[in-house]
C-alpha cells in the first residue's frame, strides 16, 4: 500500500511482523491445546512457549530463507526452530500440520481486527450525521431530481437519508462478521490425519475461534465473500455522499460549498 494511502489504524494488522507473530500464536495454541488435552507434557509445553514468546522473530532472517525455500511458513519455521533446543524443536508444527492449519486462523483474526478498525470509523461517521440532521432539521434548500430543482426538503433530511443507508451497509458489515469466528486446523487436505478434531477445536478455542466443519485443507473463501460484499456496500454508499455533495455544489445556485478558513 502506498503510504499516502495507507490507514494507520489497519496497516499494521496486514504487516509481516503482525502475521508472523499470528503465526507463532496459532502454533502454539497447539502446543498449549496438546497440554490441556493430556498429550504433551506440561513442562515441554511451558518450555516452548517461554523461549519463543522471548524470541523475537527475525524478520529478514526469515526473508532469506523464503528466497531459499520458496516457502514461507517453512522459511518462518525454520527462523523459530533455531530458538528451540534439539529436542523441543520436533514439537512445533508436528502432527502432519499443513501450512494453512497455521495461516488460516491467523488470517481470520487479520479480518476480524481490520473490521473492528471500521466500526471505529463508522460510528463516528453516524455520530457525524446524527448530529448534522438535528442541527439542519428546519435548514431549507431546494431539492433535486432528475438533475433538476424540485420540492423544497431540509439539509437536516438529507443528512437523515445518508445516515438510513449507511446503516443498512453496516448491517450487512455486521452479519458478515460472524462468520469470522471459524477457521480450521484440519490437516493436509482436511483428512485429520494427525491433528484431529478435539485438538482442533480446543486450539481455536485459544485463539477465540471455532471449527468450521467440512473445511478441507483451507477454510473456504465463502466464509469471506460476504465480507468484501459487504464492505463494497459501504464504501458505495461512502461514494454517493461525496457524489452528491459533488452535484450540489455544481451550477449557478450551488446548494453545498466546501467550507474554507478567514485567509
Amino acid at each position: 500500500m502506498i503510504k499516502r494511502y495507507a490507514c494507520p489504524e489497519i496497516t499494521p494488522t496486514w504487516s509481516d511482523e503482525r502475521k508472523t507473530q499470528l503465526w507463532q500464536e496459532t502454533e502454539l495454541a497447539v502446543i498449549r491445546a496438546k497440554v490441556r488435552l493430556g498429550r504433551l507434557p506440561e513442562e515441554i509445553g511451558a518450555k516452548i512457549c517461554e523461549i519463543l514468546e522471548q524470541a523475537p522473530i527475525d524478520l529478514e532472517f526469515w526473508y532469506q530463507k523464503e528466497a531459499e525455500l520458496k516457502h514461507d511458513l517453512e522459511a518462518f519455521l525454520e527462523e523459530r526452530r533455531r530458538h528451540l533446543p534439539l529436542e523441543l524443536q520436533i514439537f512445533l508444527h508436528d502432527d502432519d500440520m499443513t501450512s494453512f492449519d497455521t495461516e488460516d486462523p491467523a488470517f481470520a483474526i487479520m479480518l476480524r481486527e481490520s473490521v473492528a478498525a471500521v466500526d471505529i470509523v463508522y460510528l463516528e461517521l453516524a455520530v457525524t450525521l446524527k448530529s448534522l440532521a438535528q442541527k439542519y432539521r428546519y435548514t431549507l434548500m431546494m431539492g433535486r431530481t432528475h438533475g433538476k430543482e424540485a420540492e423544497l426538503q431540509t439539509f437536516g433530511k438529507r443528512c437523515v437519508t445518508w445516515l438510513a443507508e449507511l446503516a443498512v451497509a453496516y448491517e450487512a458489515l455486521s452479519r458478515a462478521r460472524e462468520n469470522l469466528a471459524y477457521s480450521k486446523l484440519s490437516g493436509a487436505v482436511g483428512n485429520y490425519i494427525g491433528i484431529d478434531p478435539e485438538l482442533e477445536e480446543a486450539a481455536l478455542k485459544i485463539l477465540g475461534l471455532q471449527p468450521f466443519t467440512g473445511a478441507t485443507q483451507i477454510a473456504p473463501r465463502v466464509l469471506y465473500a460476504p465480507l468484501a460484499d459487504a464492505l463494497c456496500e459501504l464504501v458505495m454508499v461512502l461514494d454517493k455522499i461525496a457524489n452528491d455533495i459533488r452535484l450540489n455544489a455544481r451550477g449557478i445556485r450551488p446548494l453545498m460549498e466546501e467550507p474554507f478558513g478567514k485567509k
